[in-house]
């Protein structure tokens, strides 16, 4: 089959012979809308135009430099266009004083109309449903260190219960501060969770004697200051999204009180007795965490304004408790939020994600997708939308069949070696486009 077909267009060839010369371009044949958008989509295609213009020009023998080659194509295309421009004029025959039509002018730029309006709010609505398409998060694990100054932490836990399902309903709760987190962080965004520690620490405190008599000594130097250091973890989980930092990871500092160093510094005694130390407004009561893989409390306070301390911190009781077996050898500290309590809650406020398939669109932001993609936009429309008065007198010519028939005899005239003449059509053609009133001469429409 394929060498039939072979067959058969050398021997079309071989009738037809091959073409002596080829005049312009294959779509500039016939003056017709086909042929304008096919001239357009040449034109307009990247590299296309000119890969052409620059193998016409190096394998093809002619007296002009490249960049006035270059004038004679554009000339030829423009004029070849506004040639199929005044062919549809004609084929329409519009009279004077007739108004557009609604169908196809004003129905296309309509169209046009509603393409704009739909770029410049698009971002706008996008960005909304993906903001409504955000997923909840699980908190799987939580840790909490506590550290006083910079001697060994005296309590590492981890959590002991948490919410599987994210507070919602704020109004059953009595509490202020927690209505607080309701009103400022919709459910819509973020998740509110509650989580609870251990009271007991996990880890051994095994502090060396000389470093418990230095720790008892800073405790009592009231001129220096002295602080409890507070490290969280918190790690969460998505099966549908992966663009989020799984664990986040916070620290802050709360300076102790004189009445608290006292009563520390004297648990650190032997002969100290069992009740527990009371630390005042020392450890947060909610924790932020964002996506990024940070767990900060600044978003707390600037969100709800809380009016004290006592409001965005609460107050710990801390204890050391010693092993009856081993009293000097084992011991460790227990912390928790009431006197008579095993353990200690706090509220994690975190951020809803993004599913994958969403992720690149949020990942750019509200302005991020305005300056990508609408000032884009913008820029290309402004600039088809004006210069349109510098351009009246070459856009706007009546006839161009003069014109047109001086760029086809420049590619006579290469073709039959004739360089000369092709000089002077060149200076005739630009004679044209330098004289106003030569150009309008020529280029008006025939009467017949």
């Amino acid at each position: 089959l394929l060498r039939w077909v072979y067959w058969l267009l050398s021997a079309y060839q071989i009738k037809h012979s091959f073409p002596v010369r080829v005049l312009g371009n294959v779509f500039a044949k016939k003056y017709n809308n086909f042929s304008k958008i096919c001239m357009l989509i040449f034109f307009k295609a990247p590299f296309v135009f000119e890969l052409r213009v620059l193998m016409d020009w190096v394998f093809t023998d002619t007296t002009l430099t490249f960049f006035r080659w270059l004038e004679v194509e554009d000339v030829f295309v423009t004029t070849f266009i506004l040639a199929c421009t005044r062919a549809g004029e004609k084929k329409d025959k519009i009279k004077r004083g007739q108004i557009q039509k609604i169908f196809p002018s004003k129905a296309v730029y309509a169209s046009v109309l509603v393409i704009l309006l739909l770029i410049i709010w698009g971002p706008i609505l996008l960005f909304s449903f993906v903001q409504s398409a955000q997923l909840p998060t699980t908190l799987t694990h939580a840790k909490t260190v506590i550290q006083l100054g910079n001697f060994l932490p005296i309590f590492d836990a981890g959590q002991i219960d948490i919410e599987e399902n994210p507070i919602t309903d704020c109004t059953k709760f009595n509490d202020e501060f927690v209505k607080c987190l309701c009103t400022s962080f919709s459910s819509d965004s973020y998740n509110l969770n509650n989580v609870t520690f251990s009271g007991s620490s996990e880890s051994v405190w095994s502090i060396t004697p000389p470093g418990r008599k230095q720790m008892r000594e800073e405790l009592l130097e009231m001129d220096n200051s002295f602080s409890m250091s507070t490290e969280v973890a918190f790690t969460r989980y998505s099966a549908e999204a992966s663009g989020f930092a799984p664990t986040s990871i916070g620290d802050f500092q709360r300076p102790l009180s004189n009445q608290s160093r006292t009563l520390l510094a004297a648990k650190l005694n032997e002969t100290s007795d069992s009740k527990p130390v009371e630390l005042a407004s020392i450890y947060p009561r909610a924790f932020y965490i964002d996506n990024l893989g940070v767990a900060s409390v600044t978003q707390i306070q600037d969100s709800c304004f809380p009016k004290t301390e006592d409001d965005l911190y609460m107050t710990l009781y801390v204890n050391l408790v010693n092993d009856p077996d081993y009293p000097d050898i084992l011991q460790w500290w227990t912390v928790s939020n009431e006197r008579r309590e095993t353990n200690f809650s706090i509220y994690t406020v975190s951020e809803k994600v993004v599913p994958d398939v969403l992720s690149s669109v949020a990942s750019y932001g509200i302005v991020g997708l305005y300056v990508t993609f609408v000032l884009l936009v913008a820029s290309q429309l402004k600039s088809a939308f004006t210069g349109y008065a510098s351009k009246i007198m070459w856009q706007e010519i009546p006839d161009v069949s003069t014109l047109q028939k001086i760029t086809l005899e420049m590619y006579l005239c290469r073709e039959t070696k004739h360089f000369q003449l092709e000089e002077d059509l060149y200076s005739q053609l630009q004679y044209l486009y330098r004289s106003p009133e030569t150009m309008v001469k020529n280029t008006r429409f025939k009467v017949d």
